[in-house]
């Protein structure tokens, strides 16, 4: 009897062992074959939409019509809501959207149209001095080679269908659809969003 109690209470103690090491085992599968979590800060290209909240920068949109005989030039854009515009366009690398400067000036062919629109085209709104703030509304100033100088207003909404714009003309130039999205400076100190922009709650369309 004592003898079998023993080898009893020695097998009880080797499937405990084993029982152990299996467990162990599969835990460490688990963790091989689990899929890997994504890294919010491997690639800041474009994690959200044109004018990134994340990046205190934002956007304008806007459609150009050139009803003349002679091609047109943006020069020049400014707005007091940032330190400078640039003239972006946004290309896919690997399903990744990244937005980069133009090569050169952007150009309004005689008779035709100039659409700039998200995942396209936008104007870039480089280092927010304010937010920007679903409902408001601000100005942006273009300068073009032959039709001169105009300020436009910029109504900023989620969507281009959720505005209501007069066309604005200059020389030859017909400008329309003018919006931007919502998008609140950052914190230079903490390189973090000052303010998040209002939620549609508060502005009621």
């Amino acid at each position: 009897m004592m003898t079998m109690r023993r080898g009893f209470t020695v097998s009880m103690g080797v499937l405990v062992l084993m029982a152990l090491a299996l467990a162990t085992t599969l835990t460490t599968a688990q963790h091989d074959h689990a899929p890997a979590t994504p890294d919010p800060n491997a690639d800041h290209a474009m994690a959200t939409p044109d004018g990134s909240p994340s990046t205190g920068n934002g956007v304008i949109y806007l459609t150009i019509t050139n009803d003349g005989d002679t091609d047109d030039t943006l020069l020049e854009a400014t707005t007091d809501r940032a330190e400078r515009v640039e003239a972006h366009e946004t290309s896919v690398e690997d399903d990744i959207g990244r937005m980069t400067p133009l090569d050169g000036p952007l150009a309004i062919p005689a008779g035709e149209s100039v659409t700039l629109e998200p995942a396209g085209m936008h104007l870039m709104l480089v280092n927010l001095n304010d937010d920007i703030q679903l409902g408001d509304s601000f100005e942006a100033a273009m300068t073009f080679e032959q039709a001169g100088e105009i300020v436009v207003p910029v109504a900023v909404a989620l969507d281009a269908d959720d505005i209501e714009s007069e066309p604005v003309t200059i020389g030859d130039l017909s400008i329309e659809g003018v919006w931007s999205r919502p998008a609140p400076r950052l914190d230079g100190a903490s390189g973090t969003p000052v303010a998040s922009p209002e939620s549609d709650d508060e502005h009621q369309h």
